[in-house]
């Protein structure tokens, strides 16, 4: 929580509340390691690794758009 708020007051970082930033990050990420049994199962395996590697890049887009200034 404190990097964000350091990086809100040096302008780096969008005004937003960090904890309810964090816990959304951190319930997106429980959500998807559980299911990835349930993903596996139901698709091919470069499916699989495609969808693992878009969740990633997701991730990363999420965190810039939601919290990165312009």
């Amino acid at each position: 929580e404190g990097i964000i708020v350091d990086g809100q007051k040096a302008g780096h970082f969008r005004p937003l509340h960090p904890m309810a930033f964090i816990y959304q990050l951190i319930g997106a990420q429980q959500y998807f390691i559980i299911s990835l049994s349930t993903l596996k199962g139901l698709h091919s395996a470069e499916a699989y690794r495609e969808h693992l590697a878009n969740h990633q890049a997701e991730t990363h887009r999420i965190i810039r758009e939601t919290l990165i200034a312009n």
